[in-house]
């Protein structure tokens, strides 16, 4: 016997001598709704054997077909049994049922549970969303793919769900019939399904819905009402809200399925017509208008109507017309004496005579003549073409120091009979509300320059008919900060290492670092000396050391602004006396009495940096 259930996992549960305890199953056994056949074997009068498969786990379900909230009996020792906790949707009770773990079981081919039929086939509408499904189970897990028989699948509008289990189609079209095949696959073999889809339409307009038509008498005309759809769909024509053969007789119209033709029409033969086009899947209505009408010619762009154009650009000059017949339009230029066939000109359908390449020799008055049989409409209108507007001297790039002021010049030419307006913007923006920037007729001035001031300044110069702009660049400068903790490594005797960290730079690169050094063991505190210098890339530096100095350092910044404030002195640094490094030279002898000796020698100075210092007075007198 096969039966249906709605299987909610609850919880897991165990139950023992002692009571109820919860356990738990893998992963994949657990937190699943299924709808599923279970194929129940009678054991006996109350036990029924049922075997359920959840997600990639198989288990043997014992239940009693009572729905008791007691404990069932314990299982025999040697075959354990967990408890799984189900609830039945049509019932307000829980159940307990044995669940017994079998071992793993045999790999398996894949097979489809839906749908469960070799094939199927399906129908949609055009522009709606297509969903197929192919759901496989098998060991290992299939691997779902999908194709079209006879074509590729739409890159663009096909998308997968559900690892792939459903493929989705937007917005079909009939393109997208056809048959489709889904593959369940695995390392023991594949099963296809092939689904048919048919695709309906309901009635869409190819090229528009119908136009309404303005004829004289005697003129022909074509009403077209131009549909398509699947299944193909009926026309319906109607006239004045009656069906067509029902209306009034009129020898100059002629049905013919989606078109109504009319030949040498009357005056009496203006009338609205409907056309309706439908199928099973829906329908389309619409109203278009047929006006038989006698009208001279009259021109509705306004006389003497003024058009200006920058020379080089292109010239549009309207004749906008109306007349039953449709008036033919003729383009003249100062006088009627010949058409404009040069190939600087083209006149549109629509009666626009268009100037490709507008020069100042195309400038004047123009004359347009709209005619049909009832009469002729002459209209003037007047062309100015003008010099174009050009920045001629530009903003160029500044790097200022902060606290100094800065001038973008701009300098433009443009047509005399056009009035130009100077606008500045920053960063595209508008200029800060502050009164140190200073707007003139062709420059802009900044005052008391501040580091948000930098930016990119551009001068646009506007007409009523063009513009012209230009970008210049802002760069505030200012002299480096000092450098900071400044650091002693690598102590000897008569050498240190010296390390610091830069100052910001202020836009204006590091040229190099000057290293003072102060002693005070031999001059008053404050007494700075210059000692070496290095690159503006570097940031430590190896120091030769005099004998008997008590050094401190400090480094200065430089850039093109100038020398940073004096970073704060590093530690004091001591160096040990010492014997002098060289003996005297110029040593010699003489006697200025008979008992005495005099020595004499070159001074010897020794050094402390750029500092010299006296050792000896260089004359010793022996008595």
């Amino acid at each position: 016997m096969e039966l249906i259930f709605t299987l909610t996992v609850v919880k897991i549960c165990s139950y023992s001598k002692s009571g109820r305890s919860t356990l738990e199953l893998p992963l994949c056994c657990m937190g699943s709704r299924l709808s599923h056949p279970l194929t129940r074997q009678p054991l006996n009068s109350s036990l029924f054997l049922t075997t359920l498969i959840l997600g990639t786990c198989n288990i043997l379900v014992t239940r009693t077909p009572s729905l008791q909230t007691s404990p069932p009996p314990p299982p025999p020792p040697h075959h354990p049994i967990k408890n799984l906790c189900l609830s039945f949707p049509q019932s307000d009770h829980n159940s307990c049922v044995g669940v017994t773990a079998e071992e793993p079981v045999d790999e398996r081919k894949p097979t489809f549970l839906l749908p469960s039929e070799p094939s199927s086939s399906k129908m949609v509408l055009r522009g709606q969303v297509l969903e197929m499904e192919c759901f496989a189970e098998g060991l290992p897990t299939p691997v779902i793919s999908w194709a079209k028989v006879s074509g590729e699948l739409p890159s663009t509008r096909a998308s997968f769900l559900h690892h792939q289990k459903i493929l989705r189609i937007v917005n079909v079209s009939e393109e997208d019939a056809g048959d489709y095949r889904c593959t369940a696959k695995n390392q023991l073999g594949s099963v296809h399904h092939t689904i048919q889809i048919t695709v309906k339409a309901a009635p869409y307009w190819i090229g528009g819905a119908p136009r309404n038509l303005v004829l004289a008498p005697g003129e022909n005309g074509v009403l077209m009402c131009r549909a398509s759809g699947t299944p193909k769909p009926s026309i319906q024509w109607a006239m004045n809200g009656v069906p067509i053969e029902n209306a009034p007789k009129d020898p100059s119209r002629k049905v013919e399925d989606d078109t109504i033709i009319f030949t040498d029409v009357q005056m009496g033969s203006s009338a609205v017509y409907q056309c309706n086009i439908s199928n099973q899947h829906g329908y389309l209505l619409a109203n278009a208008f047929v006006n038989v009408l006698s009208e001279p010619p009259r021109v509705l762009t306004p006389a003497n109507t003024v058009y200006q154009v920058i020379k080089n650009h292109r010239a549009l000059l309207e004749c906008t017309s109306f007349g039953s017949p449709i008036p033919k339009i003729t383009w003249f230029k100062e006088s009627r004496f010949g058409t404009l066939d040069d190939e600087t000109y083209k006149e549109h359908d629509n009666g626009t005579l268009e100037i490709r390449v507008a020069q100042p020799r195309n400038s004047g008055k123009y004359t347009c003549a709209a005619r049909n049989s009832l009469g002729i409409y002459e209209n003037h209108v007047h062309l100015e073409v003008k010099e174009p507007t050009r920045i001629l001297k530009q903003p160029e790039y500044r790097m200022v120091q902060r606290g100094k002021s800065v001038v973008f010049e701009c300098k433009v030419k443009h047509d005399p009979s056009l009035v130009p307006t100077m606008t500045w913007l920053k960063d595209d923006g508008e200029l800060p509300d502050d009164e140190r920037f200073v707007v003139d007729a062709d420059s802009l001035t900044i005052a008391d320059v501040m580091e948000s001031d930098a930016g990119v300044y551009t001068c646009v110069m506007n007409t009523t008919l063009d513009h012209d702009s230009a970008s210049a660049e802002l760069t505030v400068v200012e002299r480096p900060e000092p450098p900071t903790d400044l650091e002693l490594t690598d102590h000897k005797k008569r050498s240190v290492q010296l390390t610091w960290i830069p100052g910001d730079e202020h836009n204006s690169p590091i040229e190099k670092f000057l290293i003072q050094y102060e002693d005070s063991l031999h001059h008053h505190r404050g007494h700075w000396h210059n000692l070496t210098e290095v690159a503006g890339t570097e940031t430590t530096v190896h120091l030769k050391l005099s004998p008997y100095v008590h050094y401190t350092f400090r480094v200065l910044a430089v850039n093109a602004m100038g020398s940073s404030r004096p970073s704060f002195p590093s530690k004091m640094y001591k160096t040990e006396p010492s014997a002098p490094d060289e003996n005297p030279t110029g040593v010699h002898g003489f006697g200025t009495e008979h008992d005495n000796l005099v020595i004499s020698w070159k001074v010897i100075f020794y050094k402390v940096q750029e500092q010299m210092t006296l050792m000896s007075q260089g004359t010793i007198l022996i008595l």
